[in-house]
């Protein structure tokens, strides 16, 4: 099973992949409905939904497992494509809950705790590491781009 972090629209071609939303900008559900994802325990999951706003998606919420600061701390939203079958959906879904929170950071080793999966982490490290100096590399990206600043004509 595919996660991707980013909605599933621009996942849609990866079949059974999952969309991995860490951040909520719109309440998709009523308000009656979106106010009982603040109480999911964790490892708990919301029924399975299909949203269509520009585009069709099955979509359910997630709570990680992790420090609880405010009602929606270590809440994620999951989406998959309306091109599967309800059942492939809740499946998928049944799947995500069994196996995303072994993969919950913990605060003490990633800020963005729950949120951040671990093997997300580990990637983020490992490029970093293989990009060097941050300053080093940001200095050479600024010289360069002086440089083609000083090449263009006035």
């Amino acid at each position: 099973m595919p996660v991707i972090s980013q909605k599933a629209r621009r996942a849609k071609s990866c079949g059974s992949s999952v969309g991995y939303i860490k951040t909520h900008h719109v309440a998709y559900l009523p308000e009656d409905q979106h106010r009982l994802v603040g109480m999911l325990r964790a490892g708990q999951r919301t029924p399975v939904f299909c949203m269509g706003t520009t585009w069709s998606r099955y979509s359910w919420y997630l709570r990680l497992p992790g420090v609880r600061a405010s009602l929606w701390t270590g809440i994620v939203r999951c989406e998959a494509t309306a091109d599967l079958a309800p059942a492939a959906a809740i499946m998928l879904a049944n799947v995500t809950t069994a196996v995303l929170p072994r993969f919950a950071s913990k605060n003490h080793k990633d800020p963005r705790a729950p949120q951040n999966l671990y093997p997300v982490g580990g990637l983020e490290r490992e490029l970093r590491h293989r990009l060097g100096d941050q300053q080093m590399l940001y200095r050479a990206l600024r010289v360069a781009a002086g440089m083609q600043r000083a090449e263009l004509p006035l």
